[in-house]
């Protein structure tokens, strides 16, 4: 940036473009405040060169609006959101899905601030373009249904909203498949809802099979996380787990085996955060046995297209011809061979049956092992 600045006949669009860069990867490195200011001089550039209608101008008003978004200042990210939609309107016209996804953001804010009506004025005009672009059977569209729901959750329209939740959890177990987080993710939503009618039941099946959706996929390639990453995988799956244990809690009377399924989740988490690989990593990667040392490369690698396979959908990955089943069987057969080579390989790969049987077997029968479980009430207030 600094070095296109000094050069006094470079492009203005070009310095823009690496003002756009730098607010982006600010805003990936947390660092939002660096991030605005990013932004605010991608604005003053376009204004002072390439003008209000050109798309970077949107852009950084739009992820301006995010920032506020994140920040809590509602009105200020309508005002930039209504500045980049008129942009985008004026350079695509009303049914492009840059308009969408603005118009998208517009209705998540005009919702926070109680304006409903607008809101789903926004989101119903969102749901026609992505289907005019998309079709129906397609992961933006679902993702609007579900909008749409949390909508008319907020609203007490509750009989309209779960036909949207439902509608979206359809769309998503057919094209992404039923071990996708977007499809565990409507699972929730649906579980919230529930909750919100004080079905428990209903409740915690929804919020069971989101959770069990989660340990899967994270399970699959733990074993590749830095120490950081499992950590922050724990934070986010914690609050998920107080409020399962929560509905849980209300129905022991009526289903005391709920118990088992607390227990098995606090194990299975625990699991993921206290396995360490890190040592046994060093060892391999110091070691002078090369072809153990390219075994291990390789499996690692299969890992992470495991873990980019596990975020694309059924479609998505028959359009790529991707078969998924070949690709785990692989990673399956480089494990056997590393387990063999290095017996100690065994104690980084995640055991299927880890539950709080599988603890109680492991134990003396002069021992016990005590495990407090959390259980806080919660509450349904905005989705």
């Amino acid at each position: 940036l600094e070095i296109k600045r000094w050069i006094t006949y470079e492009s203005g669009i070009l310095i823009i473009e690496t003002l756009n860069d730098l607010g982006i990867l600010y805003d990936n490195l947390g660092n939002y405040e660096k991030s605005k200011e990013m932004f605010n001089e991608v604005v003053e550039k376009c204004e002072q060169t390439v003008g209000i209608t050109h798309q970077f101008y949107a852009t950084a008003k739009n992820n301006l609006a995010t920032l506020a978004i994140r920040d809590g200042e509602f009105d200020l990210a309508k005002e930039m959101l209504l500045a980049a939609l008129t942009t985008y309107q004026k350079k695509y016209g009303d049914e492009h899905p840059l308009s969408a996804n603005t118009m998208n953001n517009l209705a998540r804010v005009e919702r926070v601030l109680g304006n409903y009506e607008l809101a789903e004025s926004y989101y119903l005009k969102v749901l026609g373009i992505d289907e005019k672009f998309y079709g129906k059977m397609h992961p933006d569209y679902a993702t609007t249904l579900i909008n749409i729901g949390v909508l008319y959750s907020d609203m007490g329209r509750e009989k309209e909203a779960e036909s949207y939740y439902l509608e979206s959890l359809a769309i998503r177990k057919e094209v992404l498949g039923e071990k996708h987080p977007e499809y565990g993710s409507a699972l929730e939503h649906l579980g919230l809802h529930s909750l919100a009618l004080k079905d428990e039941t209903r409740a915690e099946e929804y919020f069971r099979k989101a959770i069990e959706i989660q340990i899967q996929q994270i399970a699959s390639i733990f074993p590749i996380l830095t120490e950081s990453e499992k950590e922050i995988f724990y934070s986010s799956i914690k609050e998920d787990i107080d409020r399962y244990n929560y509905v849980a809690y209300q129905l022991l009377n009526e289903n005391p085996e709920l118990i088992k399924t607390i227990f098995d989740f606090q194990i299975k988490t625990k699991s993921i955060l206290f396995h360490s690989s890190n040592a046994l990593k060093t060892r391999i990667q110091t070691s002078t046995d090369d072809d153990l040392i390219q075994l291990y490369n390789q499996w690692q690698s299969g890992k992470k297209v495991l873990a980019n396979y596990y975020q694309m959908g059924v479609k998505q990955l028959t359009d790529h011809n991707i078969n998924l089943d070949e690709s785990e069987a692989e990673v399956e057969r480089l494990e056997k061979i590393l387990v063999q080579k290095l017996a100690e390989f065994k104690k980084i790969l995640p055991q299927d049956n880890e539950n709080w049987q599988s603890v109680s077997e492991a134990i003396a029968e002069d021992e016990a092992i005590v495990e407090m479980v959390r259980v806080r009430e919660f509450k349904v207030s905005n989705q």
